[in-house]
């Protein structure tokens, strides 16, 4: 098996190390299957981590107004130094994962050329998708082979996904494959790296799924001392954080006309339901615990005084946000 992350799949766990990552590390070692991260990846990411943290300097300075006497403010770290420590440990951790990461600069351009005139998928009417049409050369030219499966893995759904179904290619990809005397399915997708380790990770590595003591301990309050009620208020800010990676698409599926959704805050939760607990063989410490959390939250959005006054039909809706 060969598995390939996009940009969007590493933005915002810069270091890969939230719980999917841990399960994808821990089936990496397991299998035989491999990790691969092209260079184009490698370097888009750590640019965007660079913009990411400049956009964070700036609000941060904008508190002198407020607070001047701060020495937080006075004393922020030197920012393109954190930038070079960042890529440094980037590459460390690709390396822990024995990540391959096949380069781009052979790609021929007559090839990007092409696809730009056609267009053919990843590119799209403006000459937009170069990015795109490059890591999808690099796969096809240097990953994919006949009898290994590969999947890929990135949030782009538009320009790598067939219109009928977010789990299948693009026609003009799959047309590529078999142009390349490749299997038509020779290259899976998947829209976000939890559905790929729910479906093709976990029932794959040594697990046993406790539910007897560890649900019913968590339903009542805790388990050796860890309280989901808890975990949630401590970890609210970073909650909010990867919510607002992700509302976006959920806002637009509703409500087309609403534009920039934020959520600004989210009361203590009424009700954290727990579907399934697994625990996994030879780590005591690694519990992956899926939940369903019931709470109220505030949501900044922009709408056009237009479509505010026609009535779009807002009403309150539920709505599920996966990580």
């Amino acid at each position: 098996m060969n598995i390939i992350l996009d940009t969007n799949i590493i933005y915002g766990d810069w270091y890969l190390t939230g719980p999917n990552f841990s399960l994808l590390e821990k089936y990496l070692k397991e299998s035989d299957a491999t990790l691969f991260v092209p260079e184009i990846i490698v370097l888009e990411t750590k640019n965007c981590f660079k913009k990411e943290l400049a956009q964070l300097y700036r609000e941060m300075r904008k508190l002198h107004r407020y607070l001047p006497d701060e020495e937080v403010l006075q004393q922020l770290p030197d920012r393109e130094e954190k930038c070079g420590e960042y890529d440094a440990k980037l590459d460390a951790r690709l390396a822990e994962l024995d990540a391959e990461r096949p380069g781009h600069s052979d790609i021929p351009h007559d090839a990007i050329v092409s696809r730009a005139l056609a267009p053919r998928k990843p590119f799209r009417e403006e000459d937009k998708g170069y990015r795109d049409t490059l890591l999808w050369e690099v796969i096809l030219r240097k990953i994919v082979t006949k009898d290994t499966i590969t999947f890929l893995i990135s949030n782009n759904k538009k320009d790598f996904a067939s219109k009928s179904s977010d789990r299948l290619l693009h026609a003009d990809l799959i047309g590529d494959l078999v142009s390349a005397d490749l299997p038509k399915d020779s290259v899976q997708f998947y829209s976000n790296l939890k559905s790929f380790i729910d479906e093709q990770v976990k029932s794959e590595l040594k697990s046993i799924i406790i539910i007897d003591v560890v649900v019913k301990s968590l339903k009542k309050g805790s388990y050796k001392g860890f309280s989901l009620d808890k975990w949630f208020i401590e970890n609210r800010d970073a909650i909010i954080e990867k919510i607002n990676d992700k509302i976006g698409g959920v806002v637009a599926h509703f409500y087309s006309e609403l534009e920039d959704p934020t959520v600004t805050f989210i009361e203590d939760p009424e009700k954290i339901d727990v579907d399934e607990v697994t625990h996994y063989k030879g780590d005591e410490q690694l519990y992956h615990i899926d939940i369903s959390v019931f709470a109220d939250m505030a949501i900044d959005v922009f709408v056009f005084k237009a479509d505010y006054y026609s009535g779009f039909g807002m009403t309150p809706k539920n709505c599920a946000i996966e990580d």
